[in-house]
């Protein structure tokens, strides 16, 4: 499926409203018949393409600095994080100390998002290289999407393959590269950065539930993906 002969902008609304609808509990206003789609990221490919222009600008390399980067492996110097009480389905997350490569990509807009990559990836120019190709696509993404995603923790590998935290996005570099190679890779960061950047705000896990949002979903009684169905509450 592919948007095609629409202006940037407007190509970018549509694809916008479509992956909310899906990915954070939007609803499928025929009564009774089951949700159209199972998720975003392969049901959906090619709403973006890699042939799409990038706001992606430049990777700055920053000094060494000790950080907490989110990691999902549980390994003798990690420790869990504290879930939010507000999520209905919490999920275990560990954090570790680290001093990552750090870098700060730069976009068209002049937003920013900082880059830790695990020293386990490998050299510097490698954790380079990486985190371009990653950038590239998210920025492709609609610029909304980016407003809320601070930060990126990139490692080697690990258990989980892709997850969103707060305003962050975790990627493991072997499954991103598939993801890449498959040409998933566009949907799936879409998918995290709704979250990101959308979903807390009308779920209230970053603060208070909107209201209206939650009476709309509630009076619909239906979901456009089973995605949204099994996950009304929850941003993971």
């Amino acid at each position: 499926m592919r948007i095609m002969g629409l202006s940037g902008t407007l190509k970018q609304a549509l694809v916008t409203l479509l992956f909310c609808l899906v990915t954070i509990g939007g609803t499928y206003t025929a009564r009774g018949e089951n949700p159209p789609y199972t998720d975003t990221e392969t049901t959906l490919p090619n709403i973006i393409s890699s042939s799409d222009p990038s706001s992606f600008v430049t990777l700055e390399a920053l000094p060494e600095a000790t950080q907490i980067m989110a990691d999902w492996r549980n390994t003798e110097d990690s420790f869990p994080l504290k879930a939010n009480p507000k999520d209905p389905n919490p999920v275990i997350i560990n954090e570790i100390i680290r001093i990552p490569y750090l870098f700060r990509a730069t976009f068209i807009d002049g937003s920013e998002i900082e880059v830790h990559v695990n020293r386990e990836i490998g050299t510097r120019q490698h954790a380079s290289e990486s985190a371009e190709r990653y950038l590239t696509v998210i920025g492709q993404l609609p610029a909304i999407l980016r407003t809320g995603v601070r930060i990126i923790w990139l490692h080697k590998e690990g258990p989980e393959r892709k997850f969103a935290l707060n305003q962050g996005i975790y990627l493991n570099d072997v499954e991103a590269a598939k993801f890449l190679e498959e040409g998933t890779l566009e949907e799936i960061l879409f998918h995290e950065a709704t979250h990101t950047s959308l979903d807390f705000l009308h779920s209230g896990l970053g603060g208070e539930a909107n209201p209206d949002w939650q009476a709309a979903q509630t009076s619909d009684g239906q979901f456009i993906s089973k995605y949204g169905r099994d996950n009304p509450e929850s941003a993971h």
